[in-house]
């Protein structure tokens, strides 16, 4: 009997998919209150249904809830004697929420709670790196849409449904962890959508075709250049026989022709890789 209400109490205190930012959040506070009242299972449970309903949200955080939810990440730190973790969950909460203060009724001065989170406001800020976009989605980062992420320091990762802005997946990433390759993730290879291709991958993409576009004007100028050397020295007389004469005159209209073509696909690729970027 004993083992059947513990079992039912778990149970509540887990959270069911899908689960909403109300939800979250009053877990979240669930998980504060288990901290003050020196509860670890009260914590612990609400730390668990917490860390649920983040991956079952159908809907995207907003900075200030992302904020609430790298600050119980830190409290876990400190209930689990991880320092680091600690120190990272902090810093992530100062950079996503800066405005939030900590009550004394959470921790008076002197408090260690206090002191992590002053240190994490010292703290240096964490560089940025490129996260990719998955066609037909947004990517969300604690709260804001972005196609970057930070990284040594965790982010709320939330993948978004374009069309009706509903969350396909959503995690808590902490270093060195890196986000999945997308095409494993069923429930983003099944958004179905108009759009091509999105953020990163449209950059990446727009990048080549600029690439392809240099590359093809090198490759005229080149071509220009030699066709004018051909036609000088054919105008100068530079050949010792009639059929020398002629070689030089059709290599300089071949080379002016290649030129020609180069530079139209250099013309292409460039209009092609300003539309790839900015227009689809």
């Amino acid at each position: 009997m004993t083992t059947l209400l513990l079992s039912l109490a778990l149970q509540t205190a887990r959270a069911e998919c899908p689960a909403t930012t109300d939800e979250l959040q009053e877990h979240l506070d669930d998980a504060i209150e288990g901290y003050v009242k020196l509860d670890q299972h009260a914590f612990g449970d609400a730390r668990d249904a917490g860390r649920e309903a983040l991956t079952c949200i159908t809907t995207p955080l907003d900075p200030d809830l992302a904020g609430a939810y790298h600050r119980m990440e830190g409290l876990n730190g400190l209930v689990s004697q991880d320092d680091r973790r600690t120190l990272d969950s902090f810093r992530a909460s100062v950079a996503v929420d800066p405005g939030w203060q900590m009550s004394d009724d959470v921790a008076p001065p002197g408090h260690p709670l206090r002191e992590a989170y002053e240190a994490a406001r010292l703290a240096p800020p964490s560089d940025r790196v490129a996260v990719s976009v998955p066609r037909c989605a947004s990517v969300y980062v604690d709260g804001v849409r972005t196609t970057a992420r930070p990284r040594d320091r965790p982010a709320v990762l939330q993948v978004v449904d374009k069309d009706d802005g509903a969350v396909v997946w959503s995690r808590y990433l902490t270093p060195p962890s890196e986000p999945p390759s997308w095409s494993s993730v069923p429930s983003i290879t099944a958004l179905d959508c108009d759009t091509p291709v999105s953020g990163v991958d449209a950059d990446r993409g727009g990048r080549g075709l600029f690439l392809s576009s240099g590359i093809a004007a090198v490759a005229a100028g080149s071509l220009a250049a030699g066709a004018l050397l051909s036609r000088a020295r054919f105008d100068d007389q530079e050949y010792t026989s009639e059929a020398t004469g002629e070689a030089l005159r059709e290599q300089a209209n071949n080379r002016y022709y290649g030129a020609q073509a180069a530079g139209a696909l250099a013309v292409g690729l460039g209009g092609f890789g300003l539309a790839f970027r900015y227009v689809w």
